[in-house]
């Protein structure tokens, strides 16, 4: 009777071992700690460009407070905007800038190192008077996925556009293009690595110019510096759905 007891014992015993909490348990798989920190998945984006002014927005994983530092030199960022927002997509006005000059960009994390950067150039006085392709509107993400990105804007005039991207933003080398479109243009970005950080720039033309949009667009050359109008975004991780982003003017 008492081995019966004792057998019983053990097996409840090793039945209790299996139920333990939850939160004893290490994952399946290590989770990264970098999943943990606000990522910006779109951004900085400059848009509604002026000669003295432009609009600044950009998203990020998780809500949290952001800081937006520029200037006129990749190094000598010296104006900053700081709000407690505290939520996914960040948007602000940056005033009193000079007429035709390039403005560099940065997102600050907490510890002051930047988690995404960019760069525009603001327009010539008078530009509203010339006939010049601009942008109006975006550009805008539609959709960010593992492998793809889909962007759209507008611009003042009908016109064809080409986007040039890739990682490096000296470097942009891959390309999609635009059709003529009296209105709206949108690119699919397509065959993309996932939890990567790719720059872009667009390039405009109107019917009958000779420009990149409309010569060699199928093997462009890469451009050899970063252009005056700089746009990104990162893809998701693997497993993330698809994310329909950015601010809806």
């Amino acid at each position: 009777m008492k081995r019966e007891l004792a057998f019983l014992a053990a097996l409840l015993v090793l039945g209790l071992g299996t139920i333990l909490p939850a939160q004893s348990w290490p994952d399946h798989e290590p989770q990264d700690s970098s999943q943990n920190e606000p990522l910006v998945v779109a951004g900085p984006i400059p848009e509604k460009i002026t000669s003295t002014s432009a609009l600044v927005w950009w998203q990020t994983t998780t809500p949290e407070e952001s800081i937006l530092v520029y200037g006129t030199a990749p190094n000598d960022q010296r104006f900053r905007v700081q709000r407690p927002w505290r939520t996914t997509t960040h948007e602000v006005s940056v005033k009193k800038l000079q007429p035709a000059t390039t403005y560099y960009l940065g997102i600050l994390k907490s510890d002051g190192s930047r988690s995404a950067v960019g760069q525009f150039t603001t327009q010539p006085v008078g530009y509203t008077r010339d006939n010049n392709v601009r942008i109006t509107n975006g550009p805008l993400f539609e959709q960010i996925t593992p492998d793809s990105a889909t962007i759209a804007w507008s611009t003042n005039r009908s016109s064809s556009s080409l986007v040039r991207y890739g990682p490096d933003p000296q470097h942009l080398d891959r390309t999609a293009k635009a059709p003529w479109s009296p209105a709206t243009h949108r690119v699919v970005l397509r065959d993309l690595q996932s939890d990567t950080r790719y720059f872009f720039s667009i390039e405009s033309s109107q019917p009958g110019e000779d420009s990149a949009g409309d010569s060699g667009a199928d093997q462009p050359s890469a451009t050899s510096a970063p252009p005056a109008q700089l746009y990104s975004f990162r893809t998701l991780s693997r497993g993330q759905q698809a994310l329909n982003i950015g601010p809806q003017h």
